[in-house]
């Protein structure tokens, strides 16, 4: 479920339930694990790789 949410909240127009939960679950409750961070950084240099202009805004 993180991985999507987290995926939906990149959507210029994210899905307004998951917005919702984000905005209502407590920030100290959310985290990912290590398979996904790496998952996210191994797309930002693969998208580096092809000269992607976007790359430091999926860097933040």
């Amino acid at each position: 479920m993180i991985r999507t949410a987290v995926s939906e909240l990149r959507r210029l127009h994210p899905h307004p339930t998951v917005v919702r939960w984000v905005e209502q679950v407590d920030a100290e409750e959310l985290f990912l694990s290590a398979v996904p961070v790496g998952e996210i950084q191994a797309g930002i240099e693969f998208r580096r790789e092809q000269g992607a202009a976007k790359v430091g805004e999926l860097e933040a």
